[in-house]
């Protein structure tokens, strides 16, 4: 008979969680035996409706996303957010107390007073892409002084052009060279703000609306601009813009698909 401790790492971890162990003997009937451990983590707040919270999404840098810092109700003292921080310079924070009670909407549910809410939102310098960044915060409690909170940034590009060069050839007309892009605008912006544009001004830039957010571009130019690296200058609004170059292709363009 003997003895086996089992030592369950429980940071960042909360409610029911199980772990597996494995047992190895010299037993020639039983070498291996597995062993479940299961614990239920209580921390000293309650995170709704997550315990992490996710910002940007489809709608861009304009997202706000929320979350309620609760006292556990098994936990002692009182509930004090301060210190909180990001590691994320185009992170924005703020954080308020409840004092008397905010009725849920839109699946939030109701904060009571004693609770804190956490609201995120990004800068305009916040990058295109995913990113993984954390908030923390002290709590003022004695089980978890510290907290962090893990956070996904998603940040969409204003415009989504498919591919990302745009492939000429010999135009069914027989004059120059012509190929096509698709371009699908970002949820929430208008269309007016989509412009484009070519260099050199020899191009011909044919736009096509094709759907509520959907383009097709169509280029058109005579063989020689190729010598001058033509693109075309997509630009959304006042500060986003994006070249697409237009090269040379092996076989007549067709129509690329893009999804919505």
């Amino acid at each position: 008979m003997g003895k086996i401790d089992v030592t369950i790492k429980t940071k960042g971890l909360r409610g029911k969680v199980g772990r597996r162990v494995t047992l190895t003997t010299n037993d020639p009937e039983r070498e291996k035996s597995f062993l479940t451990i299961q614990a239920n983590i209580t921390g000293s707040i309650v995170m709704l409706p997550h315990s992490k919270m996710s910002v940007g999404s489809g709608r861009g840098r304009n997202q706000v996303n929320r979350l309620i810092v609760r006292k556990d109700p098994t936990e002692e003292g009182e509930l004090v957010v301060s210190d909180f921080q990001t590691d994320q310079e185009w992170l924005l924070l703020t954080v308020r107390k409840i004092e008397a009670e905010e009725p849920g909407t839109g699946g939030f549910p109701t904060a009571f007073p004693g609770d804190w809410i956490l609201e995120l939102a990004l800068e305009e310098s916040a990058p295109e892409g995913h990113t993984r960044a954390n908030v923390g915060f002290s709590t003022g409690l004695p089980r978890e002084p510290q907290v962090k909170v893990p956070v996904q940034v998603s940040v969409l590009a204003p415009v989504n052009i498919r591919p990302k060069s745009l492939l000429v050839t010999p135009a069914a007309s027989g004059e120059g060279l012509q190929g096509e892009v698709m371009a699908v605008l970002r949820a929430g912006l208008s269309p007016e703000e989509l412009e484009i544009e070519s260099t050199p001004e020899i191009v011909k830039v044919e736009k096509e609306k094709t759907g509520a957010r959907h383009f097709r571009v169509r280029a058109t130019l005579p063989e020689s601009a190729l010598a001058d690296d033509p693109k075309l200058v997509v630009r959304v609004g006042d500060g986003w813009t994006m070249e697409i170059p237009i090269v040379a292709g092996a076989s007549p363009s067709s129509s690329p698909a893009v999804a919505p």
